[in-house]
């Protein structure tokens, strides 16, 4: 870790900004410890780290790990309709989600990806990317968070509901 006046600089790790003007918004699915609820968390940036919002769903019963990364897709483009962003990128850290609704894919997940790329209609820009997990902890540790909250929805403008899942010190990479 360097530092450079207030801010931290961490190599190999941390958030990477989008182009001026773009929203970047992570995404991760998590299931709980007890295996029998799934999570699914968005969390939007603008190009110069500042936190815009974030979203997260949670789901009883459904616990498979793809699925829930395309649903944290999904949930990416509804959180981006929320805040009102017209451009936008989503990372995600699962080559396959990412490949898939590049490819505009079939298979078990086809009905959620035909959505995805549907929606992509109702923005001005809106690329899907792969991450690594290194460059995702702020949706990773929030989807973990989700698994403990209720069914259903949760959405958070403006401030983070949690400083330890979503840092306010921006780590970026150089």
């Amino acid at each position: 870790m360097v530092t450079r006046g207030q801010q931290r600089v961490a190599v190999g790790r941390g958030w990477k900004a989008p182009e001026q003007g773009m929203i970047h918004i992570r995404v991760d699915g998590g299931i709980s410890r007890n295996g029998e609820v799934g999570a699914v968390a968005a969390v939007c940036r603008d190009h110069t780290g500042n936190f815009r919002g974030s979203s997260t769903v949670v789901y009883p019963g459904i616990t498979d790990p793809a699925c829930l990364e395309m649903m944290a897709c999904r949930e990416a483009q509804a959180l981006a309709q929320d805040l009102m962003f017209s451009k936008i990128v989503i990372s995600g850290d699962s080559k396959n989600t990412i490949s898939d609704i590049g490819e505009e894919a079939g298979g078990l997940h086809s009905l959620i990806t035909s959505e995805i790329v549907a929606n992509k209609s109702l923005f001005e820009v809106c690329n899907f990317i792969f991450e690594g997990r290194n460059y995702n902890p702020d949706a990773h540790y929030l989807a973990k968070f989700a698994t403990s909250l209720n069914q259903g929805r949760h959405l958070w403008i403006e401030d983070p509901h949690d400083p330890a899942c979503i840092p306010r010190v921006l780590v970026m990479n150089e």
